[in-house]
């Protein structure tokens, strides 16, 4: 939202100014309020896991190995570069799709792509609680059902006439909630795939993964743009990636 006010009131240098003192912001939040562990507040450490190696006499490169070798966690890594192509995908595509080059004649038409970030926030919060509620044992469900159900909102998103604000800005808001929700759900399944001593490597390699594959996919989608002269192929791509993605992760068990 920011952004988008900076872009109609001022130069669009400020758009590289002012939004990102958010993250000074964010960066005090977390240094004021976060803890490393339970014991740092007080509170009794974690009890051990069966699936808990001790491994701080490893070295960095055993770490990554014992990581990598893992069949499920490639699965797992495998399946977030699907989502990231996807979120992503929506991310730069959906801007280009619904306002078009001449964006600055219509700027009210910019509103629209607040649904997608709104809709992702609240896919986040959603898919995180019901795999702790619901999965705890099999999170990568959740993971499935949201890929699944975005992958027609997807290729609703591809049918839809670019005139249709209001429809558009649901569907964006829904196929957002529905790419972006399992995001918090793949990070949880990192320690419980190596175990707590290796999160944070696997997190790393998860999130290079992730990005990775975002960068490529980009390519990917806009050649197809390219090839049918129509963004809204940008959102057949999107559908096969959630797709791509539910299905790599279908083994992935606790």
């Amino acid at each position: 939202m920011l952004c988008i006010l900076v872009i109609n009131h001022l130069d669009w240098r400020w758009g590289f100014r002012l939004p990102v003192l958010l993250m000074l912001v964010g960066g005090t939040v977390f240094g004021i309020f976060v803890r490393n562990s339970p014991e740092d507040d007080g509170f009794a450490p974690l009890p051990p896991e069966p699936h808990d190696i001790r491994s701080a006499a490893q070295s960095s490169r055993e770490r990554y190995w014992q990581v990598l070798r893992n069949r499920p966690f490639q699965l797992a890594c495998l399946s977030i570069g699907c989502e990231s192509v996807a979120r992503y995908g929506l991310i730069y595509w959906v801007p280009m799709h619904f306002l078009g080059a001449a964006w600055r004649e219509n700027t009210g038409g910019l509103w629209i792509t607040i649904a997608l970030p709104f809709g992702m926030a609240a896919g986040a919060l959603t898919a995180g609680l019901l795999a702790d509620r619901w999965f705890p044992e099999n999170r990568s469900r959740v993971v499935i059902y949201f890929l699944g159900l975005a992958t027609v909102g997807a290729l609703v998103l591809a049918a839809l006439p670019v005139g249709q604000g209001v429809l558009g800005m649901v569907f964006l808001a829904v196929t957002g909630f529905l790419v972006y929700g399992p995001q918090g759900t793949y990070w949880a399944l990192c320690p419980e795939l190596v175990g707590r001593e290796r999160a944070s490597t696997a997190v790393g390699l998860m999130d290079a993964f992730a990005y990775g594959f975002a960068a490529v996919g980009q390519v990917a989608i806009g050649r197809a743009v390219d090839v049918f002269h129509t963004t809204s192929a940008s959102f057949v791509a999107i559908g096969i990636a959630c797709v791509l993605g539910a299905v790599l992760i279908l083994p992935v068990r606790k």
